[in-house]
């Protein structure tokens, strides 16, 4: 588990994803409100992530937006340009939510 999941651990389970490139497969997890997910950091949080703990940064999104939309590894952490709300968390379409592969 990701130092990230601290506490909540029990929301999460590690998942295989058919077709995931290598670099995401550490980063990939079936989240019980959310389905399969990667761990991200959000780009528009990225230098703030990096001066301060990027653990307290990373947030759990649907492994298809991630595929569509691209990213990048920092670090060991994936870096995605999403829309973040400090209140609402992540601006997904649910379109990119996926259950089941």
């Amino acid at each position: 588990m990701r130092k990230s999941m601290k506490g909540i651990e029990f929301m999460f389970r590690k998942a295989d994803y058919p077709g995931l490139p290598a670099e995401l497969q550490e980063l990939s997890y079936f989240v019980q409100d959310q389905g399969y997910c990667i761990m991200i950091i959000p780009s528009s949080m990225e230098e703030e992530a990096w001066a301060n703990n990027p653990d307290e940064y990373e947030l759990p999104i649907p492994t298809k937006y991630v595929l569509a939309k691209g990213w990048k590894i920092r670090d060991g952490y994936a870096i995605v340009d999403v829309e973040y709300d400090h209140l609402v968390g992540a601006k997904i379409p649910d379109e990119y939510y996926c259950w089941g592969v």
